[in-house]
């Protein structure tokens, strides 16, 4: 595999956080939220609107050419954190055989994970005019699992810390591993 100077061959998600978290950085007044609380989703939606408004924390993806792309705490973590729990579900049983979908628009793109030997193959797939390259990598369980794990773990502490009402959301505990 040739990969150029610059490019992302490895997958990789991670939630950062650009300086100490406290809970009187956020300014409650930019909170609207317009959504009833009738489901987990909705829960991870709010609480990822108040990741996007601290300006705190960024989430980041990367791989298959290209460093950083396009996501944001408010849509993208979002969607994902939909679907982690489930993965994680998948990766306990050593099945490595899911898609991360990154539907949002603008986005567009997804991930599928299958087994390949003593490897797992990832093949990324656009739906708008951004091309992967290379468009398939082989990563390691223990990589992949430690994405996961590290991202829905990172999600629980920065929630603990800027909105701990949502995070203990009796709409979550389905949703929780």
């Amino acid at each position: 595999m040739n990969i150029k100077k610059g490019r992302a061959p490895i997958f990789d998600l991670k939630l950062l956080v650009n300086e100490p978290l406290t809970t009187k950085e956020l300014n409650k007044e930019e909170l609207v939220f317009d959504l009833e609380k009738d489901c987990a989703l909705v829960v991870i939606s709010m609480i990822c609107d108040i990741f996007e408004i601290s300006g705190a924390v960024a989430f980041k993806a990367s791989g298959f050419g290209q460093n950083e792309w396009p996501v944001d705490c408010r849509t993208d973590l979002a969607t994902v954190m939909e679907q982690v729990p489930e993965i994680l579900k998948k990766i306990e049983l050593n099945q490595y055989d899911f898609i991360l979908d990154f539907y949002e628009q603008g986005m567009e793109r997804q991930v599928a994970f299958n087994p390949d030997k003593d490897a797992i193959k990832l093949t990324c797939s656009s739906r708008t005019h951004w091309t992967p390259d290379p468009v398939f990598i082989h990563m390691k369980k223990e990589q992949i699992s430690r994405i996961f794990e590290d991202l829905y773990n990172r999600f629980l502490e920065v929630g603990e810390i800027l909105c701990s009402d949502l995070i203990h959301d009796p709409m979550l505990k389905e949703w929780k591993v």
